[in-house]
């Protein structure tokens, strides 16, 4: 760039270039950054990168047509990890395993094939992953990618309790602060079915520290699958002693969990059933909502779910009151429905089980994409066991290098 067309750049206002700049992908802004120093400031700006975010946000809601991508995960022998997003109206999957060991080469030095990897959650485009060795302990440790700017962080597990293996810890939540610009990983060493050590990972920091267990004695609480996470906060279903239900709220910013009422006709619905609810919290649109997955009649094999979102919160993200919205059109399913996630345009994607003629699984499953509006079910031809909301960003995991 010659001195007369920085000068001419330079002297747009901060807050037009920064309204243009938001509008377009990271693989361009990668490629500005690389133009002077200047630029690279610009772009690096924490408030320019969460606009940046928030831009493409809008741009992916105001097209209407759930075209924002699920980052996916299938486990088994093939682990496959993939985005799946609609291109004119039709459901598209890109796999993600060759740009994976591309970004993760120079820390994974074993074979990748040696590892089973989960997939624990995906916030403000950054994915957390968990590294299982599977012939030692020993090498087990979590990642977080940004699959857009290529970087990969590898984070050792945090310090062990005395004679506790290192198989018996799991991530239970990733989130993001906005009040420090933190990305956080909950993470839970179990010791028994009642007992357990919470552990919070900071990447501003590159450290874990031990946090205080929730007030009520709510046994286990679930291992993410879909979206739990919204505006700062994590939260989940879990039961206290007697089987009632409620919701558990982890704000990432005050790092104190807190335990709140569901909606009463939901914990009537949980409470009424023969065989144990599914129950999960996910996002609806841009609701946090709450999901039961029950029987309509046992001897006929019908099943449904009800929908209820979070109408208003406290100032610590935690659920004062809900709302019902609707109830899913009653199908057969041999084993149950379980509610995979929700689209951005409200369309759910829905799996219906049933017992598995392989030996070593109990159950087997079927996707299918439901309606709300038309209450019609498309059956889709894929299967995964994790579905997270994916928008690529900026967001760093370490300071950036001078060339991208």
């Amino acid at each position: 760039m010659n001195p007369v067309e920085r000068k001419c750049v330079l002297s747009v206002p901060n807050d037009l270039v920064q309204d243009i700049l938001s509008r377009l992908g990271v693989k361009d802004l990668l490629r500005l950054r690389c133009i002077n120093k200047e630029w690279r400031t610009f772009i690096d700006d924490t408030n320019f990168i969460r606009k940046h975010y928030d831009a493409q946000h809008s741009i992916c809601k105001g097209k209407g047509n759930g075209n924002m991508p699920h980052f996916v995960y299938n486990g088994g022998d093939s682990e496959t990890f993939c985005l799946v997003y609609v291109q004119q109206g039709e459901m598209i999957t890109l796999n993600l395993n060759a740009d994976l060991e591309r970004d993760s080469k120079d820390v994974v030095v074993d074979d990748r094939d040696r590892y089973d990897i989960i997939s624990d959650g995906c916030v403000n485009g950054i994915i957390c992953l968990n590294w299982k060795h599977r012939d030692t302990e020993l090498n087990n440790f979590l990642s977080l990618w940004n699959p857009a700017t290529r970087e990969f962080k590898a984070i050792a597990y945090p310090n062990m309790p005395p004679l506790i293996q290192r198989s018996h810890f799991e991530v239970y939540g990733f989130g993001f602060d906005p009040l420090s610009n933190d990305f956080k990983i909950l993470g839970l060493y179990s010791i028994t079915e009642f007992s357990c050590y919470y552990e919070m990972y900071s990447l501003q920091n590159n450290c874990w520290k031990r946090l205080r267990e929730p007030k009520a004695d709510i046994g286990g609480i679930p291992m993410p699958t879909t979206d739990g996470y919204l505006n700062g906060v994590y939260y989940w279903t879990a039961e206290i002693s007697g089987g009632h239900l409620v919701i558990v709220s982890l704000n990432f910013s005050t790092e104190v969990f807190e335990v709140s009422d569901p909606p009463q006709d939901a914990v009537s619905l949980h409470a009424s059933q023969i065989y144990p609810s599914q129950t999960t919290i996910t996002l609806y649109k841009e609701c946090l909502a709450l999901a039961i997955s029950h029987t309509v009649q046992e001897e006929a094999l019908l099943y449904s779910i009800d929908i209820w979102v979070v109408t208003r919160f406290d100032d610590c993200g935690v659920p004062l009151s809900w709302q019902h919205l609707f109830t899913v059109e009653p199908v057969h399913a041999n084993s149950g429905l379980q509610l995979a996630a929700s689209r951005i345009d409200g369309h759910l994607l829905i799996s219906s089980l049933f017992p598995s003629e392989d030996c070593a699984s109990d159950q087997d499953s079927e996707c299918w994409l439901y309606n709300p509006s038309t209450t019609k079910y498309t059956k889709l031809e894929t299967d995964f066991c994790t579905w997270f909301r994916y928008l690529e960003s900026l967001f760093p995991l370490s300071k950036r290098l001078d060339q991208v």
